[in-house]
């Protein structure tokens, strides 16, 4: 019941937000009409709209399974525990294959670094993962001292917007521009996460190749 009436609430909430974009879209045809056009954009907004609906009836779902899963959480006090079983939570980061710095403008000089990224369980499967993640782009060379040439913050909600999943697989992809005149030769990007579910912190880094003019 309680449900029934938790998702009623967040239907009439869609009703609502549809209804203000059908009067949006309304007004947007006020003055001379030209018929023609006016269907074009009738069935563009109309597809938009069902988009919209459809994105939004997912978030609904989503939500009322997030609300029965702490429901659940609540009452679990009183069950046995599950003998046997290994929560998965992540334990190492990997680099994918093609991790490094790119050329993004055709200029001939590599301007962002980018990094695929795997969170990996204990089992070695990929996991998503919430937290914060630090890159650092250092240049080392024999003789010197290493040379930050860039570093990046991504906070949570911009680390949970670099997940990917596709046709390459599930990942997250981690971009960070570089300077205007970056060193020539070999670097070391580093990642450092910290995962806000178990307050631990992984790492990973790996060699790249500066490309300059």
């Amino acid at each position: 019941m309680m449900r029934n009436k938790q998702k009623m609430r967040l239907s009439n909430l869609l009703l609502l937000t549809l209804g203000i974009a059908c009067l949006a879209a309304s007004a947007c045809h006020s003055g001379p009409r030209n018929y023609l056009n006016e269907n074009d954009d009738l069935r563009r907004q109309n597809l938009e709209l069902r988009q919209k609906v459809d994105d939004l009836e997912k978030q609904i779902e989503l939500r009322l399974a997030q609300i029965d899963t702490l429901n659940a959480s609540r009452t679990s006090a009183t069950q046995p525990e599950l003998k046997d079983a290994e929560v998965p939570h992540a334990v190492k980061l990997e680099f994918g294959r093609y991790t490094g710095t790119i050329d993004t403008n055709g200029d001939g000089i590599d301007d962002t670094l980018r990094i695929y990224l795997k969170t990996l369980d204990q089992q070695g499967r990929f996991l998503p993962a919430a937290g914060q993640a630090v890159v650092q782009l250092v240049a080392i060379a024999p003789g010197t001292t290493p040379t930050l040439i860039a570093e990046k913050t991504f906070d949570p909600r911009e680390f949970d917007a670099a997940y990917r999943s596709g046709m390459t697989g599930t990942h997250y992809t981690i971009e960070v521009p570089l300077p205007a005149n970056p060193p020539a030769g070999q670097a070391t990007a580093k990642l450092t996460f910290t995962d806000a579910a178990t307050h631990a912190t992984l790492s990973a880094e790996t060699s790249v190749k500066l490309r300059v003019q």
